[in-house]
């Protein structure tokens, strides 16, 4: 697995435990709120260490085993994620379907959170690929990279502290204007009004412009928003809206011909299997 310069050089600063998980070299960045970790069960201690804390150790690790390291050569590491995690394909081995014991079940199955297959049903629609069904195994971190805008993690939104919520934005807002993030093309960000309660100028950024219209999938309660915007050169997207954890069908069509549409008009240059590579 060959990393990019502006990625090695974001990760051998040291400036920031979390950077996020899959994919370097992809062209799609997802960012949404926190990890919903609660570090006040034992579990939860162990998954904020592994999964957040760690993570730029392990991208540091990764970054010197480079030759050796790739996804055909990771272990499936759901059932031995003590020894065998890696953040290039966390918990590999996870179907598509939602862990029952994330769900409050005490007997686990080989799930996944709900918004990591809201992420897989969403890259499969923007990269044209038959539906995964429940015992195919994810793979969207093959070709999307994720993180969030906070590291502050909890079961809920609404239970972490604001003022430490705030605080690790800030830091984190220099993280997303280094040069790995911002090469990205493709920028989706199911965040809710996460932006605009901390304060988030998703324009400033990543240097967008939002089109000026607000696009609203479903009715009732089942609506959802989706807010658009292009830089000048129309090379990058950035696509805003609803919390993915609450996704259904016809927001993750919209969100995928919006994308598909985006890569097939303006990204003309790149051969359309580029979300593969």
């Amino acid at each position: 697995m060959k990393y990019s310069e502006s990625f090695r050089e974001l990760v051998e600063s040291r400036k920031f435990n979390y950077i996020g998980h899959g994919n370097p070299n992809a062209k799609i960045l997802i960012i949404s709120k926190e990890p919903a970790i609660d570090r006040n069960v034992p579990e939860g201690k162990i998954l904020y260490e592994r999964d957040i804390k760690c993570n730029c150790e392990q991208w540091l690790a990764n970054l010197d085993r480079q030759d050796s390291v790739s996804y055909d050569t990771l272990k499936e590491s759901f059932h031995s994620a003590e020894t065998d995690y890696n953040p290039l394909y966390p918990y590999k081995g996870q179907k598509c379907l939602v862990n029952k014991k994330l769900k409050g079940n005490d007997q686990p199955n080989e799930g996944t959170a709900r918004t990591w297959v809201a992420y897989q049903k969403l890259y499969d629609r923007i990269a044209g690929k038959p539906q995964k069904g429940k015992m195919d195994l994810i793979d969207f971190h093959k070709y999307v990279f994720s993180t969030d805008f906070s590291d502050e993690t909890a079961a809920m939104s609404n239970q972490t502290d604001p003022v430490l919520t705030h605080k690790s934005i800030m830091h984190r807002k220099e993280m997303f204007k280094s040069d790995f993030f911002q090469k990205f093309p493709i920028v989706i960000i199911p965040a809710g009004h996460y932006p605009k309660n901390y304060g988030i100028n998703m324009e400033e950024i990543f240097s967008v412009r939002w089109v000026g219209k607000t696009d609203f999938c479903g009715e009732g309660k089942k609506r959802k928003f989706i807010n658009v915007h292009y830089n000048s050169a129309h090379t990058k997207l950035v696509v805003h809206t609803v919390q993915l954890s609450r996704y259904n069908n016809e927001l993750l069509d919209k969100l995928g011909q919006i994308v598909r549409g985006f890569i097939n008009n303006d990204l003309k240059k790149y051969a359309i299997d580029f979300l593969e590579k």
